[in-house]
C-alpha cells in the first residue's frame, strides 16, 4: 500500500495553501493539495486516484513535485511580460495623465480634426457595414 505521511507542520501548510487557493479558485491546485491530504489519511495511491478521478501516473508526478519542491511545485501560469515593472509603472503614469499630456490633442481623438462632418446616410452605411 503506498500512503504518505505528513508531519503536523505540512499538515497545516497543505490546510492553508488550499485555503488560499480555494479563495483565489484555482481548483486544479486545490485538488492536488486535497490528494495529499487523502494519502495522509492512509487511503492508497489507487484509492485516491480512483477518488479524484486521476491516474495513478498524475499522482506519482504531483507526488514526486511535493517530495521535491513541495509546495511550491506548482509551475507559474502563462508566459512572461513583455514589460518590465518600470515600464508597466510608466505606462500607468501615462494613463493617468491622460492624452493630452502624453501629445495627442483631443481634438484627434473625437473626430473634431474632420473638415467635413459625415452625413447620416454615411453613418448608416458604416454601421450597416460593422453590424452584417
Amino acid at each position: 500500500m503506498n500512503t504518505v505521511t505528513l508531519n503536523q507542520d505540512s499538515r497545516k501548510k497543505v490546510k492553508r495553501e488550499m485555503k488560499h487557493v480555494q479563495i483565489k479558485g484555482d481548483m486544479r491546485y486545490y485538488n492536488r493539495l486535497q490528494a495529499f491530504l487523502l494519502l495522509d489519511l492512509r487511503l492508497s495511491l489507487a484509492e485516491v486516484a480512483d477518488y479524484r478521478r486521476h491516474t495513478l501516473r498524475t499522482l506519482y508526478s504531483w507526488l514526486q513535485l511535493f517530495i521535491t519542491k513541495g509546495l511550491n511545485s506548482k509551475s507559474p501560469k502563462g508566459r512572461k511580460a513583455k514589460l518590465s515593472k518600470r515600464q508597466k509603472q510608466e505606462l500607468k503614469r501615462k494613463i493617468v495623465a491622460g492624452p493630452e499630456a502624453n501629445g495627442y490633442p483631443i481634438r484627434t481623438l473625437d473626430g473634431g480634426h474632420d473638415s467635413k462632418p459625415y452625413s447620416p446616410a454615411l453613418g448608416k452605411r458604416i454601421c450597416h457595414q460593422i453590424h452584417s
